[in-house]
């Protein structure tokens, strides 16, 4: 197993924007986002969100615990959006679609915490840019549980509703008035 160096480096939804349109998707081009809960740690165990020592840790449990080659492309937490796996390569995070999607890990147990502001609004703006970018269908958005071949059936969690967020992304994706030119 050859392990995939992180970025691991936390943006606004501002500053993904411009990082995404920097990357070249050459050899791997998702076709779709996969959304994920971490479950542990939860909101209660990271009230302050991640850090850089987190993202050092997680690699030590996806490369060393886990055996993989690579983790999930994304963390959202309160503060923002953490770009661990490169973009432009295939990740570790769901086992049927790995080489087709990106993987995005949100920060909390949907089981029983609430899926409320800021985590929300930074998932929104991570899937956001993520689509925009990339031209992705907003209805291709898939949930980690939705996979067939995965023992985390319950994953993101009862609390984070597909039909509820895909509804958001689509009124997130959709021109506000400001984006609009002006009618002359």
């Amino acid at each position: 197993m050859v392990w995939t160096d992180i970025v691991g480096r936390r943006f606004s939804p501002t500053e993904l924007e411009a990082y995404v349109r920097e990357q070249q998707f050459a050899a791997f081009r998702p076709r779709f986002v996969v959304v994920h809960n971490t479950g542990v740690p939860s909101v209660k165990q990271r009230p302050h969100g991640f850090t850089d020592q987190h993202m050092r840790n997680l690699v030590t449990f996806y490369r060393d615990t886990n055996r993989w080659s690579a983790g999930p492309h994304a963390f959202v937490d309160q503060n923002g959006i953490w770009i661990f796996t490169p973009l432009t390569v295939q990740g570790v995070h769901s086992p049927s679609w790995n080489d087709a999607a990106l993987g995005v890990e949100t920060l909390g147990d949907y089981e029983t915490e609430a899926f409320d502001d800021p985590i929300k609004a930074n998932l929104l703006d991570c899937l956001a840019v993520f689509h925009r970018v990339l031209d992705l269908d907003p209805r291709s958005l898939r949930f980690h549980k939705e996979d067939e071949r995965t023992t985390h059936r319950t994953c993101p969690g009862r609390n984070m509703n597909k039909a509820q967020l895909v509804e958001d992304l689509v009124a997130r994706l959709s021109p506000r008035p400001s984006d609009l030119s002006p009618l002359v």
